[in-house]
This record gives C-alpha cells, structure tokens and sequence, in this order.
C-alpha cells in the first residue's frame, strides 16, 4: 500500500478471499489464488494482519491528535 500511495496508484480488492474453485489453493505458482486478504478456510494471512495493524496505528494516531487540538488531553 506505501508503494500505491507514494505513486499516486488507485488500489483495490477484488475479493476478501481465496476461493477453491480458483485451483489448488496451496500451489504457490498458481495464478490469481493469492491476491486476497483471507485464505480459502478464512483465516487472515499475514498482509492482511499488517494492514489492519496499521491501520488501527494510524486511527489512534488520529484520534490522540483531534483530541489534542480541540483541548480534550
């Protein structure tokens, strides 16, 4: 995401999970069984553990900076 957004790039997901009927979901060379944020029994890989990590910093970043502005800390 830092690489899209540095470059001005417009990303998105096409689907939150990895499905069955995409191919073998553990053959790593298969093509487009790896783009998704959860694995096929919808647990979260590691990607979409970052993100929500950071985004979550990012939140509370925010929020202890608008409580700071507006005299609330």
């Amino acid at each position: 995401m830092d690489w899209a957004e540095q470059h001005n790039i417009t990303t998105f997901w096409f689907e939150a999970s990895d499905e069955y009927w995409k191919g073998d979901p553990y053959d790593v060379m298969g093509a487009e069984k790896h783009w998704e944020l959860f694995t096929v029994d919808r647990n979260t890989k590691p990607v979409a553990d970052y993100l929500l990590a950071e985004t979550m910093k990012l939140k509370i970043k925010d929020n202890k900076k608008n409580r700071r502005d507006h005299g609330a800390l």
